[in-house]
């Protein structure tokens, strides 16, 4: 018996037959072409976890400040270190020498440049305006900022104008511009608008210290204070990695940042 010639409907499923086993073939010839370079066809969950590890919150929602960082302020630390502590500040001893010896302790133990920045807190008595003048003075006629400070804290009391002058001497600065200076208020400017421009990130005592612009809750503690370097360094890091350069992290940390504490409401 002769056999039935086979229908249109079979030769259509025939060659669909013969199109999907092309088509399995070039999926596994991509697929291993893939494979050979190393570098496979990311999959969409893969797409969606690189994109959330770009988004890097910031530590434990914590609240920045945007304060301003220029060279008119006396700083140690490279410019491009990763974490930058402002500080305010009054230079007798107490509180903030206290704070002194806590900052230079996590200095020493972070493995890590960090950048110091001092902004002035001087008390509204002829003494402390004197001993801030002075630092300002010693900063920029000498570059000896850090110097005034540690002989300026060496004591409780105010400095009187033979301290002044003493210091002034010990430093090696130039008697009569240094003397010109301090009758004229030449640095009483600059004091001034460091103490005014405290407040507008809420600061009314010293010390004050802020770690990349996150404010360190008084009192001034070394495992608090160690804390948060630790905490800002490891993130600062994240960024570095993402691409920010290291000159470029503080601002990009403290760009949105708070300027003004809202005022607490009283009951």
């Amino acid at each position: 018996m002769q056999e039935p010639k086979p229908t249109r409907g079979r030769n259509r499923f025939r060659w669909l037959g013969v199109l999907g086993a092309l088509a399995l073939l070039a999926a596994v010839a991509v697929a291993s072409s893939a494979a050979i370079g190393g570098k496979p066809a990311p999959t969409r969950a893969a797409v969606a976890k690189t994109a959330a590890a770009q988004r890097l919150p910031s530590p434990q929602g914590a609240e920045r400040f945007q304060i301003p960082v220029t060279r008119s302020q006396p700083s140690r630390g490279p410019s491009d270190a990763i974490v930058t502590i402002v500080e305010w500040c009054d230079l007798r001893a107490g509180a903030c020498a206290r704070s002194d010896a806590a900052i230079e302790q996590v200095l020493a133990r972070s493995g890590e440049p960090v950048r110091r920045v001092f902004r002035h807190f001087a008390q509204p008595t002829r003494g402390s305006q004197l001993g801030h003048q002075l630092a300002r003075i010693a900063h920029e006629q000498a570059g000896k900022f850090w110097e005034a400070r540690a002989l300026l804290s060496q004591s409780d009391a105010e400095p009187t104008a033979p301290d002044i002058e003493r210091v002034a001497e010990q430093l090696g600065l130039d008697a009569s511009a240094t003397r010109a200076a301090l009758e004229r208020g030449t640095h009483a400017g600059h004091v001034t608008a460091d103490r005014v421009f405290a407040q507008m990130f809420g600061v009314d005592s010293a010390p004050a210290l802020f770690v990349n612009g996150r404010r360190l809750e008084q009192p001034v503690s070394l495992a608090a204070l160690q804390s948060l370097v630790d905490d800002e360094l490891a993130y600062a890091k994240q960024l570095v990695g993402r691409g920010v350069p290291k000159e470029q992290v503080y601002a990009e940390l403290t760009k949105n940042g708070t300027w003004r504490r809202p005022p607490t409401r009283s009951n």
